[in-house]
């Protein structure tokens, strides 16, 4: 896959957590730390999609991934 589209394909990615994270608040679940980690991750692709480096869209996946698992492992409040 090209860089330009898994840039997208990552944005893509962070919308959709995104609109999880809203309904897993909406449910009552504790997403502080998810909402924490989301705020930096935007910023990041764009860094990411300018700088074209791995290491950068590789921080990104990271940081995704991070926010995957506090979704998952999320506790109601």
């Amino acid at each position: 896959m090209d860089k330009e589209k898994e840039i997208v394909s990552l944005q893509d990615y962070m919308d959709r957590l995104a609109k999880e994270l809203t309904e897993a608040r909406k449910h009552g679940k504790d997403t502080k730390i998810a909402e924490l980690i989301l705020a930096g991750v935007a910023p990041k692709i764009k860094y990411a999609e300018i700088s074209e480096d791995n290491i950068d869209i590789a921080l990104v996946k990271k940081q995704l991934a991070k926010i995957r698992y506090e979704l998952d492992h999320a506790e109601e409040k």
